[in-house]
């Protein structure tokens, strides 16, 4: 494979049966002379098995099994499928393992994006003095003492049953 700064990766040949189509191992894609040697792949999944927390990769052409780093959350394997997206692996003393996904957009919380679709069965956000949503001169803030407000310029509530609005005093202007 070449030299590194870290140290030097060589192919290890296996016979015929078992070898990748340039002669490589599937089981040892790389030998480490210098155990500071660069350790970390990109592999495409094939597909992955949450529940024993395995997954088959692509390794340039070779089909390799491996396992979910323990901190690693299935679902980023799923979504890796889903996109299309790369993994990020390395080879330990027994086998492959999956550290992560090579995220390829923009991140929700993280990078500026022009629109975030986030899905799923419960959504919770929270904030432990106050919570603001805004978006141009509208907002809803809410706030830990138990305060709610919302401001805009027009505001239009709808109910298609009882629309009941619950407190000790209501004051309208």
């Amino acid at each position: 494979m070449g030299r590194t700064k870290q140290g030097t990766v060589t192919r290890l040949p296996l016979p015929s049966s078992e070898a990748g189509s340039d002669g490589s191992s599937p089981s040892s894609l790389r030998q480490r002379k210098d155990p500071r040697a660069a350790a970390l792949i990109l592999a495409r999944v094939l597909r992955c098995d949450d529940g024993e927390r395995t997954a088959e990769l692509d390794l340039g052409g070779i089909v390799v099994p491996a396992r979910l780093d323990p901190v690693l959350d299935a679902v980023v394997v799923r979504t890796a499928i889903e996109r299309g997206e790369r993994l990020l692996v390395e080879e330990d003393a027994d086998g492959w393992v999956v550290l992560g996904a090579l995220r390829t957009s923009a991140t929700p919380g993280v990078d500026a994006g022009d629109e975030y679709r986030i899905e799923a069965k419960r959504l919770r956000l929270e904030g432990t003095h106050d919570l603001k949503l805004v978006s141009g001169a509208s907002s809803l803030v809410m706030r830990a003492a138990g305060h709610l407000e919302l401001f805009a310029q027009n505001i239009t509530s709808r109910a298609s049953s009882i629309h009941k609005i619950v407190g000790r005093m209501l004051h309208l202007n």
